[in-house]
Order: structure tokens, then sequence, then C-alpha cells
């Protein structure tokens, strides 16, 4: 056996197999296979390459996806809600149909957004024209803390 190709090899692509010494007739006999694994240590280390780029992937696709829901369902709801407030706050006696104003089907959205018609019905029967500039200032959304 050639020591020198042995030695140009990494440890962990080679593998030692020898057998147990049996002595026949005085004399010692044994059997040393050496097998190079090179080729099976390169596909294991290019499924680890695929395998890393497959979960770039995915978590890629599925972070879009989830940015997106969240858009959809969350986010866009609360800002057409806020838009309404909005609405109501600059005209308090105009009669809004918030159905036709919503750009989502949801049920909890749909549940919210007539709440808010119906508050703001009340408020328009309750307060009428003289009230409008109360209403409106109470309800105009500025960032400040009202007192």
């Amino acid at each position: 056996m050639d020591d020198d190709l042995i030695g140009n090899v990494r440890e962990e692509s080679i593998a030692l197999v020898q057998t147990t010494p049996d002595f026949i007739n005085g004399i010692e006999y044994s059997v040393l296979s050496v097998f190079h694994l090179r080729s099976i240590i390169e596909e294991e280390s290019l499924s680890g390459i695929y395998l890393t780029l497959f979960v770039i992937f995915m978590l890629v696709v599925l972070s879009s996806q989830f940015n997106g829901d969240a858009q959809r369902l969350v986010l866009s709801p609360i800002e057409d809600m806020m838009e309404m407030v909005n609405m109501v706050a600059d005209d308090p006696l105009e009669d809004f149909d918030f159905h036709a104003h919503s750009k989502t089907g949801e049920y909890e959205t749909r549940v919210i957004q007539v709440a808010i018609q119906k508050i703001t019905a009340l408020l328009r029967v309750g307060f009428g024209v003289a009230g409008a500039e109360i209403i409106s200032t109470n309800m105009a959304v500025d960032g400040e803390n009202s007192s």
C-alpha cells in the first residue's frame, strides 16, 4: 500500500477496516481495507448547501406571504376605520355609507364599521346641528393627548 497516497488525503475521507488477526499454522493473517470516501462527503456537502438554500427560499416566501396577510387582514382594516373616523370628524352631519367605503369583507371589520356608523348616527341625533362642532372637535385625531 502506498503510504504517500494515504498521507495526502484528509482523515475524514478515509475509512480503514481491519479484521482481527488469525493465526494459522503459526502465521498471522489479517485483512486491511482502505475506503476513499471523498465522493460521499462531497454529496453530503452539496445536500447541506441545497437544504440551506431551500430553507432560505422558504423563509423569504413565507415572510412575504405573512406580510401580505398582515397588511390585508390587520393593517388595511385599521386604516379604513381610521379613515372613517376622520371622515366623521370632518363633517359629523353627513350621512356616510361605510359599506361602500370598505375594501375588506371580514366579519369583525364589518361589525366595527356598523358600530361606528350607528354611534355617528346617535351622535347626530343627540347633538343635532348645534353639536356638530363639538362632535368634530372631540373626534378629531391630531396625534395630541386630549384633555
